[in-house]
C-alpha cells in the first residue's frame, strides 16, 4: 500500500481500474444505445448487454474504493479558505446538472425502447424459458 515509485500503489490501480471500467462501461453502452438494444456487432457476437452490466457494477465498486481513497481531496472542495462549508458554484453547478438529469430521465416512458425492437416483456419471458 505504499506510495513510493517502486512499490505497489493502491491508489494508482484503484484509480486506472476506475479510468478502465468507465471506458468499458462508456463504450458498451454506446453500442447498446446506437444498436438494436441487443449490441450485435457487425455480425461478431459479442454480449454487450451482459459486459455492460458487469462492467457497470465494477465501476461502481471501483468509483466509491477511488471515493475512500481520495475522500479528503473531495471534501476540500465543499470548503472555503477558511476550512468552513461553502457554497461555491464550482461544485454547486454539477450537483444541480445532475439532479435535472436524474429527473428528467425517470420521466421517460419504460416503453421507449419497444421502437428499437426490444421489449421488456419479451425478454423476461426469454429469460425465465417461457418460449422463443
Amino acid at each position: 500500500m505504499s506510495d513510493n515509485k517502486k512499490g505497489f500503489s493502491l491508489r494508482c490501480f484503484v484509480s486506472v481500474m476506475t479510468l478502465c471500467t468507465f471506458l468499458i462501461t462508456g463504450v458498451s453502452g454506446l453500442v447498446l444505445l446506437l444498436s438494436d438494444g441487443h449490441g450485435s456487432s457487425g455480425g461478431v457476437m459479442i454480449n454487450w448487454n451482459e459486459m455492460h452490466e458487469i462492467a457497470c457494477i465494477f465501476f461502481a465498486i471501483f468509483g466509491v474504493w477511488h471515493l475512500i481513497l481520495n475522500l479528503k481531496v473531495l471534501c476540500a472542495y465543499f470548503k472555503d479558505k477558511d476550512r468552513q462549508f461553502s457554497f461555491r458554484l464550482d461544485w454547486l453547478i454539477p450537483v444541480v446538472i445532475a439532479l435535472v438529469f436524474l429527473v428528467t430521465i425517470s420521466f421517460i416512458p419504460a416503453e421507449r425502447h419497444e421502437y428499437r425492437g426490444y421489449n421488456p416483456e419479451d425478454f423476461y419471458k426469454r429469460s425465465k424459458g417461457h418460449g422463443h
